[in-house]
């Protein structure tokens, strides 16, 4: 059975782009926006979550922080997705497991979800 992902990111595109890229892979997405990331996670028990740092109304610690108060210590690993320049330093905020700095390569991407994945 395919593992899930779910990916918080409140660009359209960039969302669906990264969906296709997964489910290629072999991965089931689920693909959502800050403000419904808590219901899903507890809609789909995803094996691992892709989110943005900036996002409208929540950004991506608020996000974890609210999933991680419900799931407590069965929440899934972070892959952190940034444009901005202190990635690494959100990634630690964040306690993401990884971190990618936009642009990036969708190899890494696959790669380094994967790796989030297998830890669970």
């Amino acid at each position: 059975m395919a593992a899930t992902v779910l990916i918080v990111e409140d660009e359209a595109g960039l969302g669906a782009l990264l969906t296709d890229v997964l489910q290629t892979a072999g991965f089931n997405v689920v693909l959502t926006t800050s403000g419904r990331a808590e219901e899903r996670v507890r809609d789909f028990e995803p094996a691992a979550i892709v989110t943005d740092f900036m996002m409208p109304g929540m950004n991506g610690a608020e996000v974890v922080d609210n999933i991680r108060r419900v799931l407590k210590d069965t929440a899934p690993p972070v892959v952190l997705v940034t444009g901005m320049d202190n990635a690494e330093e959100l990634a630690a905020t964040v306690g993401a497991t990884a971190y990618l700095r936009k642009p990036f390569d969708m190899d890494d991407f696959v790669h380094i979800v994967q790796r989030a994945v297998n830890q669970r």
